[in-house]
């Protein structure tokens, strides 16, 4: 699965949006500047293969969506392209035509096959969009008993972080438990302690003697973790949710004693994807209220999950979920997964996602960051930068390989426009610095500014800035750029910015 092209003629601020991604390598980082927008992007591919995925030709409205598009993307080898103009829809796969009906009739081969989310701050408004699919996966495993049930879209939340924590635990997988501990110092968990709540308006049900009226394969899993839990607790509280009612709330408490128990569990299903099933399910459910992990630290600290810092959960919840959910033909959608992180941590961080994950070759991931340290493992093609152009967001690639430069070059070039790297103090001082020298080697400077200049010289050299340079054009290019007012001060305007650029380009003209 891998977006081609999007055009947008309207969709919330997003006006005659188009995009176009060439770069046929699976990671793609989004750089935004201010008021860009770039989180309707996101929605808007959420939107769309939503609607598409759940779409019913009988109730042809289903399939509509505010807004129109036409998108080109590959799946299973195929050339897809779909044209929305309001309520008509055209599809083309390999440039032929299909009918709608035969669209959807193959839409398992013509749709991604996963699309996953995440985002590093609450957004009710795009996980309200997984609704609809969270509903299905909830019927199919809590009602319907399907041990394997499809869950092509699927939203990030921080509470997954303990299952899949669980999960991975219960089954033997070496490399993801050395990565646990050469970066967390994780070696072990100790214990774990699951609280069972009753759900809103439900009763003890005479089948089902510990978990009320829960069915499917989350009663299942819960009357097996009953058994090899150390001395159950069942208890109930009243208390009163407002000065009028009184209600009661029936727990459970089911403690684990170590972590060879959750494994003899765990043997029963297939595998760590099925079993994190089976542990989310109790989530979904709304049955689980909370999970007490206690891991074990090297030199024998033991602290609860929950303890490790925010970007440690982020990091983690991240990096496990995509290991269960990715597969061939996916969509992956990180806004801004590097947030918390610290710098070594944003450093690694495609790094690592190429290390521990075996990523398919047709599968995408679209990243959002505002950070340099990300993005100097990729090419200029994996960059698309997000600018404002009159009250438009339009898109390009850098024009440079960013993986050549240091951060500091990242930073004041057009990817970010910072004006310096320096602190403002610092950068008048070099500003004022080169005026002098300007006039010294143009025998235009008068006794006292020479002084200043050799004061400002010896704070420079305080500063461990290098006034000298092997490069004699570079010095004669620097002495003619500084006569001219956008050179002498730290921020520019845009209009400021272009003319400096022209004058640069203008004297170098001239000094060859």
């Amino acid at each position: 699965m891998k977006i081609k092209e999007l055009h947008i003629p309207s969709f919330k601020n997003l006006q005659d949006f188009s995009i176009v991604i060439e770069s046929e390598k699976t990671e793609n980082v989004i750089l935004w500047k201010n008021a860009t927008w770039k989180s309707n992007f996101f929605e808007a591919l959420i939107l769309i293969f939503k609607s598409l995925d759940l779409a019913k030709l009988s109730k042809p409205k289903e399939l509509d969506i505010d807004f129109d598009y036409n998108i080109k993307y590959e799946c299973n080898g195929n050339n897809i392209e779909i044209d929305k103009q309001w309520l008509v829809y055209e599809f083309k796969v390999w440039w032929n035509k299909l009918k709608n009906k035969e669209f959807f009739d193959n839409k398992k081969s013509l749709l991604p096959k996963n699309l996953f989310t995440y985002y590093s701050w609450v957004n009710k408004r795009v996980e309200w969009y997984f609704d609809d699919h969270q509903k299905k996966f909830y019927d199919q495993l809590i009602k319907d008993w399907v041990e394997q049930p499809e869950r092509p879209f699927f939203f990030a939340r921080l509470i997954h972080s303990l299952y899949v924590m669980l999960a991975f635990y219960s089954f033997e997988d070496k490399e993801i438990n050395d990565f646990l501990k050469d970066k967390f110092d994780i070696i072990w968990i100790e214990s774990i302690l699951f609280k069972v709540q009753s759900p809103e308006r439900s009763k003890w049900d005479k089948r089902n003697k510990y978990f009320w009226s829960s069915g499917g394969l989350v009663w299942k899993f819960l009357e097996q973790l009953y058994d090899i839990s150390l001395a159950p607790i069942k208890t109930s509280i009243k208390y009163k949710d407002n000065f009028r009612n009184q209600k009661e709330k029936n727990w459970v408490y089911l403690f684990v004693k170590d972590i060879d128990k959750l494994k003899d569990l765990a043997k029963i299903y297939w595998w760590k994807k099925e079993f994190f099933s089976v542990l989310e399910s109790t989530y979904i459910s709304d049955l689980i209220y909370d999970i007490k992990i206690k891991v074990k630290k090297e030199k024998d600290w033991e602290i609860y999950f929950q303890e490790l810092s925010e970007w440690e959960q982020q990091l983690l919840v991240v990096l496990w979920l995509l290991i269960f959910t990715w597969d061939e033909e996916s969509l992956i959608l990180l806004d801004e997964p590097d947030t918390h992180l610290n710098p070594r941590w944003k450093w690694d961080y495609i790094d690592i996602i190429n290390k521990y994950i075996n990523k398919p070759k047709w599968t995408q991931i679209l990243m959002t960051t505002h950070d340099p340290l990300v993005i100097g493992w990729l090419d200029k093609d994996q960059i698309l930068i997000f600018s404002k152009k009159d009250d438009k967001t339009i898109v390009n690639n850098p024009d440079f390989e960013v993986k050549w430069l240091w951060v500091a070059w990242i930073l004041t070039s057009e990817l970010f426009e910072l004006p310096t790297t320096l602190d403002r103090e610092s950068e008048e001082k070099i500003i004022k610095f080169r005026i002098l020298e300007s006039k010294r080697i143009n025998n235009k400077i008068s006794s006292d500014e020479m002084q200043e200049l050799k004061n400002i010289e010896k704070e420079i050299d305080l500063m461990w800035f290098n006034t000298e340079s092997v490069d004699s054009l570079f010095k004669k290019f620097l002495s003619a750029v500084m006569s001219f007012e956008e050179f002498q001060k730290i921020d520019l305007s845009d209009e400021e910015i272009k003319r400096q650029n022209q004058i640069a380009i203008d004297v170098i003209n001239k000094l060859k």
